[in-house]
């Protein structure tokens, strides 16, 4: 199943000749994406956006853009999208097709909540959302503003994403923490972290004390929460 339900107005245009193509431009208006934001859109939104597609040569080229929140430039031999090679760039800025093989992804994002696109992937890429991805994304580097995740939230984190034979690893470098994490294929393996160094915040002297203060972690099902092998090497409190 796809997040995309509606009307769909579009313009194409063929061209044929030394350089044929196929060009498709629609403003999505009556179209609901049903993404987290800001990738996500209501019917009545417009978000100017466009496709295009080569006919010939020995490569298909691909190229898509999002409005200005995304963009996509892909190539493969006809008939074998697995063979292909593409960025996909999130932000303002345009995607190239990079020389490796594979599905890279960079960019930047102002804001980035884990948990409605966790929500997402369960509702819509089934009981291994990871399959696929491993047999095609390969690499992913994002600047993001605002990162919140498991009632965290860390403020102009970069993210590193490499894909091994077995394995993902994770690299976070922000102010609060910093250090990687590697996440193999294997459901019984534990989850590799390994921090540099964590910080939290010094205690407020003048803070008042609330009796059943809500729980920051109430939303975490502890049952869903993976073994996981943990080292963090420094961890500070206040300046």
């Amino acid at each position: 199943a796809l997040p995309v339900s509606g009307e769909l107005p579009y313009q194409l245009q063929l061209t044929l000749g030394n350089d044929s193509q196929l060009r498709i431009n629609s403003s999505l208006k009556g179209t609901v994406i049903d993404l987290p934001a800001p990738f996500g859109k209501l019917a009545d939104d417009g978000r100017d956006s466009e496709f295009r597609m080569s006919l010939q040569g020995p490569e298909r080229r691909y190229n898509f853009s999002y409005g200005n929140l995304a963009s996509l430039a892909f190539a493969s031999p006809p008939g074998k999208l697995a063979d292909g090679r593409g960025e996909l760039f999130l932000g303002e800025g345009g995607a190239i097709v990079p020389d490796a093989k594979g599905l890279r992804v960079r960019g930047s994002l102002s804001e980035l909540d884990i948990a409605p696109w966790q929500t997402m992937i369960g509702k819509y890429a089934g009981q291994d959302p990871g399959g696929s991805a491993k047999q095609l994304v390969n690499n992913v580097d994002l600047q993001i503003g605002k990162l919140t995740a498991m009632g965290t939230t860390l403020d102009q984190a970069d993210v590193k994403l490499k894909r091994s034979d077995t394995a993902w690893t994770l690299a976070l470098d922000s102010q609060l923490i910093k250090g990687s994490a590697t996440l193999p294929d294997a459901k019984a393996a534990p989850i590799g972290i390994d921090l540099l160094y964590v910080r939290l915040p010094a205690p407020d002297p003048n803070a008042a004390v609330v009796e059943n203060a809500p729980d920051p972690l109430a939303d975490v099902d502890p049952g869903k929460v993976p073994a996981m092998d943990i080292k963090i090497t420094q961890v500070f409190q206040g300046e």
